[in-house]
């Protein structure tokens, strides 16, 4: 698998080609309107890890189980950062490529378990900071994805998470140890 057409690659820094995201405290979200499009039950009560429930609950300001797939797909920009003391997501309903008026609200949460398999439910996002996913996750689903970044992994292993790998505008990496695939 051959990764192409990445317009830029960053190695060993993080940054967004319009500057670094300002964060801003989070807005509590009314409830959606109707609620027919719900996430089916088996993807929020039974597939979500106990952090992503807890991320949702804090950016929507409701239960997990009450947020819908058309919620979940407003959600443009997120960076999960899990950790034994505490966990930070940050995120946006704005695009950072798109929108001048990008901003990213930070939420911090107890540590909980994180599975990187929760990312496919975030089906609208166009840029993801998953500086700690695992090799073997796949981000298929993110049809929108403009922009990744990530650590430890190597080109084949990112071509391979992606379904559409010329459709990355942005790709920073740390830990990589080949360009191997880029073309």
């Amino acid at each position: 698998v051959v990764l192409t057409s990445v317009t830029g690659i960053l190695l060993r820094s993080y940054s967004f080609s319009s500057g670094n995201p300002r964060r801003e405290t989070p807005p509590v979200f009314a409830e959606a309107e109707g609620g027919e499009n719900r996430v089916p039950e088996k993807d929020t009560e039974n597939s979500m890890s106990p952090l992503c429930r807890s991320a949702v609950k804090a950016i929507f300001g409701r239960s997990a189980d009450l947020v819908t797939q058309e919620d979940l797909d407003r959600i443009k920009y997120i960076n999960i950062s899990p950790g034994s003391q505490s966990a930070t997501i940050e995120y946006s309903f704005k695009d950072p490529y798109s929108d001048p008026d990008f901003q990213a609200a930070a939420v911090t949460l107890e540590p909980e378990s994180w599975s990187w398999s929760d990312l496919s439910l975030f089906t609208g996002l166009t840029k993801l900071d998953a500086t700690n996913c695992r090799d073997g996750v796949s981000l298929k689903e993110l049809t929108q994805l403009k922009g990744l970044a990530c650590a430890g992994l190597e080109i084949a292993q990112i071509a391979d998470m992606i379904g559409e790998p010329k459709q990355l505008m942005e790709l920073s990496l740390d830990g990589t140890q080949s360009l191997e695939g880029i073309s």
